[in-house]
């Protein structure tokens, strides 16, 4: 019982860091589009924090690389293999469902 409430307790906070990591990122892209690209092309319009999720979310769609890992050797190649499958549709399903809970903001 006990670690049933540490595991839920774990997952609650990663939720709480990733929503988090999410508006501060979106934050930073919002501000850092007001500072460099509205003044260069001056019919851009201002980015809000929405938005700016968002696009971020397909950016990250975009440039997403596999972390390499320095014990990758040390894994067989079924372990690797798991890795790869997880990463390859781990990472786009979530990043969807952040995305579609997102547009409904805009």
């Amino acid at each position: 019982m006990k670690s049933l409430v540490v595991l839920v307790g774990v997952v609650f906070l990663l939720a709480i860091f990733l929503v988090a990591g999410l508006l501060l990122n979106g934050y930073t892209l919002s501000l850092l589009w007001e500072w460099f690209v509205v003044p260069v092309f001056t019919g851009a319009p201002k980015l809000s924090v929405i938005p700016a999720i968002g696009i971020a979310l397909l950016m990250r769609c975009l440039t997403y690389r596999l972390p390499l890992d320095i014990e990758e050797k040390k894994r067989d190649n079924r372990e690797q293999v798991v890795r790869i499958i997880i990463h390859f549709f781990g990472n786009p399903a979530i990043t969807l469902f952040f995305g579609w809970i997102l547009h409904f903001f805009m």
